[in-house]
């Protein structure tokens, strides 16, 4: 919470400075973490699975998939198939 009292109270906010792919990765990473945290009840275990291999995203790790629209979708849709019991 204190970081987000930092970040309103910046004065010319920072994230000018940020390019806007990062910006884009954080809003996107920060919405998976948010449904994998649902999904595996933890932070620590959504925290833990954006970073490991996964089967069904061509072997790769959910977090280089961030950096486009694309990867973010098909991330996105892997959690959905995961949650519904059709991940294969």
């Amino acid at each position: 919470m204190v970081i987000y009292e930092f970040l309103r109270n910046c004065p010319a906010s920072h994230s000018v400075c940020w390019s806007r792919e990062l910006r884009y990765y954080r809003l996107r990473r920060n919405h998976i973490l948010v449904i994998a945290t649902h999904l595996f009840g933890s932070r620590v275990h959504a925290h833990q699975w954006l970073h490991q291999k996964a089967f069904g995203l061509n072997h790769l790790a959910p977090c280089s998939l961030l950096s486009s629209g694309h990867g973010y979708l098909m991330v996105r849709d892997f959690l959905t198939r995961v949650e519904y019991g059709i991940y294969c």
